[in-house]
């Protein structure tokens, strides 16, 4: 079996992570979704503090009946798994799949979020760093594709 790749977090590249007030509506969250071309953004709490909003989260605010006015913050983890940029993106994969989440927030030790991280762009991550078969190569076209054709992904 070949050693999984050493790739950390700091070595894909992630975009800056979409930030919204603490006053955002769940609309406004969905737009900037779109917009940006993510699955999650940041809710500012409290100070120095965000909460995570992801795709998942608006998809539950429906399925509960929530008004498109909705705040945000209301529907957003406020306490977000989160790892460092030396983190292995194995060890960053192994924890969204054992806490059943689809991203990570990607933070320095004094509390700054640098990235929000999908499993999406992990997994294409790992793939891009390791020698791969036919069709795993066509998996990772089939990924590229989809995050460029507006389709963020999980």
């Amino acid at each position: 079996m070949t050693e999984a790749p050493r790739l950390t977090v700091g070595d894909l590249r992630l975009p800056s992570p979409v930030v919204l007030s603490r006053s955002a509506s769940i609309r406004d969250a969905a737009e900037a979704m779109t917009y940006q071309r993510v699955s999650a953004v940041i809710v500012l709490g409290g100070i120095g503090t965000g909460a995570l909003l992801t795709e998942h989260d608006l998809v539950r605010s429906l399925a509960l009946g929530c008004d498109a006015s909705t705040p945000a913050a209301s529907l957003a983890t406020p306490s977000p798994l989160t790892v460092t940029p030396s983190t292995p993106v194995v060890e960053a994969v192994e924890t969204m799949l054992r806490h059943g989440v689809r991203h990570l927030v990607v933070g320095e030790v004094g509390g700054r979020t640098l990235a929000v991280m999908s499993l999406r762009q992990s997994v294409a991550g790992l793939l891009s760093s390791i020698e791969v078969p036919g069709w795993l190569s066509a998996l990772r076209l089939a990924l590229h594709v989809e995050w460029h054709e507006g389709r963020p992904g999980v």
